[in-house]
């Protein structure tokens, strides 16, 4: 809406700009002379130059010190509606005399940066004008111009009318520029003043492209030391270059880099200060080198859009694709400028001002954005409260109820992995409808051997994993509490800076050295009943006893199928795993194969450390295999692989990149395995001859020297 804001009135006053879009009856002419030869000197061909007929709409012109360029008009008046206007871009022209050939020479008009006339025309000039005597019969008038660096020449006649209505667009869309920056820098000081705000960097950064807008576009006319900065082109391009600096801690500061990232804040902040030094530095550039300042300019500009880019890709949030968005319309805008310099596109005020109005939209965008979304979180949280609410007591009854329905049908449907952690879930699906909150979050540290962070809603995640990491000795501290607590606490996320947060914070009954805290988030400005807290406290015990038991049916569960010493399947269950499989593979039509492993010359090994390394061995298998592939123990030193889905070829590839990483982890000192490979042949209703095709694959392999794959695919290999 911003962006439509500003470019509807820019666009609607760049198509009704009559000098861009109305030709006008002029022909013209320009040439390069030494500053201080006349005119006559010219007409009268004393410096043995002459005019160059100008086809185009206008011409790129490289002024050093010492050169004027001289430009002939040849104007046909129209009687119905008067030329009464000559105008140019305004851009680093010190000096436009208007002259009428003699004898005697006459000059008709000045104007120019370096002169009290050219500071005097409208509120925010943004072209030089000289009047045209008016004329009934065709005319010839020359402009004198003295300048600096590179300069686009593109001379328009206008009427009074247009000249007004030109006028009048000037002031409305550098009012709405400079009057946005100067609310943003307001709107930004102000949030910043605020307790939690910390938006400094906008202000100092809308304040310096203000600065910059305002020199850069001669509408800003400053003395230093007693010399007038318009007589030098390089001092805008100085504050442009300065103005960087800001801008891309405003950026680092809106992606939260500099507290989420510090290695690469330090790397930013180094790029900042580089720009400074640029910028200083450009102070004292001589006037010969203005035109290569000129490109350095645009291309630090170019730069620093670029790392902010880079910077915003850091930023989690899904907003920050609009502020990368407007960053890279920023580098078509200032090759806009390169391009109107050589006279490409026609001239308008989008070519050379529309990257400031795009840096003003940027600003505005980190201004705002933060507090969009505090509004859509403010407007949630009031709809919420709009609800009628039963009481308390009903609500932690029918809490309770429904948590303990949801664990046990949770844990009954759960599979062995989802049972490690199905019961937080539900205790955080049972506090949402019954608990006011923004966010809450489970934190089990070392619970049954695992880490476990659960948040609801998924959104918030990335923020609870930024507190876990930057006050996770506080958290464990606060769990080792018996009684839950309520505290106050300002950190900052993946999403910026947070506004101070009131954190809920209940101990998990977890055995030590795991610690584990519920975490429930509400507003700064907000409390918790004692009821509340106690009815969290309840849950929370209800969920970990749950977890407990669920842990303790899986260990008996697995005593009773796992090999201890390996830690798979024992060969019974393989072999109950396999005859299912292979009914499944058959009523489907689906592939089935097996892989023998076992252990090369296995007498060789003493007793006492061979479960240990069938224990690694077997840890190498499972870090290999699929998921859906079972692993399990048939005798001291071999082990099975069954791999439903796989042909025997991809079955094979799978066996040799166990073999290849057995001989490369140097298990017990140079353990190698040989592997065979078979698979379920159409039409077979048993896995015996599978498994026995393997066994042969094995002692095949074993009989060529061990280390290696063997494969037999049918029964007459």
């Amino acid at each position: 809406m911003v962006a439509l804001a500003i470019g509807l009135p820019v666009g609607a006053a760049h198509a009704a700009d009559p000098a861009v879009d109305d030709a006008s009856p002029m022909v013209w002419a320009y040439m390069e002379a030494p500053t201080g030869t006349s005119l006559d000197d010219i007409l009268a061909n004393r410096t043995h130059t002459g005019f160059n007929p100008q086809l185009e709409n206008g011409v790129h012109v490289l002024l050093r010190p010492g050169r004027t360029v001289w430009v002939r008009l040849r104007v046909r008046p129209s009687a119905a509606e008067p030329f009464t206007w000559v105008w140019l871009d305004r851009q680093a022209i010190d000096l436009i005399r208007l002259h009428q050939a003699g004898p005697p020479d006459l000059v008709l008009a000045e104007t120019g940066l370096a002169t009290t006339k050219g500071r005097a025309q409208g509120r925010w000039p943004d072209s030089f004008e000289l009047p045209l005597p008016v004329t009934s019969e065709p005319a010839t008038w020359y402009l004198e111009l003295q300048g600096q660096g590179h300069l686009s020449l593109a001379p328009r006649l206008l009427t009074d009318e247009q000249r007004a209505r030109r006028s009048r667009a000037n002031s409305f869309l550098y009012d709405v520029l400079y009057g946005g920056l100067l609310i943003i820098a307001g709107l930004a000081y102000y949030r910043h003043r605020k307790p939690g705000g910390r938006s400094i960097w906008i202000t100092v950064a809308a304040l310096a492209t203000l600065f910059a807008s305002l020199v850069g576009n001669y509408h800003l006319q400053l003395t230093l030391g007693g010399v007038v900065t318009s007589n030098y082109a390089g001092f805008p391009i100085a504050l442009w270059i300065l103005a960087c600096t800001p801008l891309l801690w405003a950026t680092e500061h809106f992606a939260g880099i500099d507290h989420n990232m510090p290695v690469l804040a330090s790397g930013f902040n180094r790029i900042g200060v580089l720009f400074i030094l640029l910028g200083l530095a450009a102070l004292y550039v001589p006037p010969t080198y203005l035109d290569n300042l000129q490109w350095g300019g645009l291309l630090c500009l170019f730069a620093v859009a670029l790392v902010c880019v880079f910077s915003l890709l850091f930023d989690p949030r899904q907003w920050r694709w609009a502020t990368i968005l407007v960053w890279l319309a920023l580098l078509p805008a200032l090759g806009i400028i390169v391009l109107w310099l050589v006279q490409l596109p026609p001239g308008g005020r989008l070519a050379r001002r529309g990257f400031e109005y795009i840096l003003m939209l940027q600003l505005g965008l980190y201004l705002s954005l933060p507090w969009i979304r505090q509004a859509f979180v403010e407007r949630a949280r009031q709809r919420r409260a709009q609800v009628p609410e039963d009481s308390a007591k009903e609500k932690i009854a029918r809490a309770r109820e429904l948590m303990l329905s949801s664990l046990q049908t949770g844990l009954e449907m759960a599979t062995d992995g989802d049972l490690e952690w199905i019961a937080y879930r539900r205790l955080l699906g049972g506090l949402q409808p019954v608990f006011p909150q923004q966010a809450s979050a489970v934190a089990a540290m070392n619970y049954h051997n695992e880490d476990l962070l659960l948040v609801e809603p998924k959104t918030a995640e990335p923020r609870f994993q930024t507190l876990l990491a930057q006050r996770s000795a506080l958290l464990k501290s606060l769990s080792r509490a018996k009684a839950p607590q309520q505290i106050s606490i300002d950190f900052d996320g993946p999403e910026g800076p947070l506004e101070t947060v009131r954190l809920a914070i209940i101990p998990l009954p977890i055995e030590k050295p795991g610690w584990g805290v519920l975490l429930i988030e509400r507003a700064e400005g907000t409390t918790y009943s004692d009821e509340e807290l106690e009815m969290a406290a309840e849950f929370a015990a209800l969920a970990t006893t749950a977890g407990d038991e669920a842990d303790r049916m899986i260990k008996a569960r697995l005593s009773n199928e796992i090999d201890l010493e390996s830690g798979v399947y024992r060969r019974d269950m393989i072999d109950q795993h396999l005859t299912q499989l292979q009914e499944s593979a058959f009523r489907l039509g689906k592939k089935l194969s097996v892989l023998h492993i076992g252990i090369d010359k296995p007498e060789s090994i003493p007793a006492e450390q061979l479960p240990a390394l069938v224990r690694a061995l077997a840890d190498l298998i499972r870090e290999e295999v699929d998921y859906g592939e079972t692993v399990g123990r048939l005798s001291a030193d071999q082990l099975m692989v069954l791999a439903p889905g796989r042909a025997i070829g991809v079955a094979r590839e799978l066996a040799e990149r166990i073999c290849a990483e057995v001989a490369k982890q140097q298990l017990g000192g140079g353990l190698t395995v040989s592997i065979g490979v078979s698979q379920m042949m159409a039409g077979e209703q048993s896995a015996q001859f599978m498994r026995v095709r393997a066994i042969n694959a094995l002692g095949k392999a074993r009989l060529y020297g061990g280390n290696q794959v063997q494969a037999i695919a049918s029964t007459q290999a």
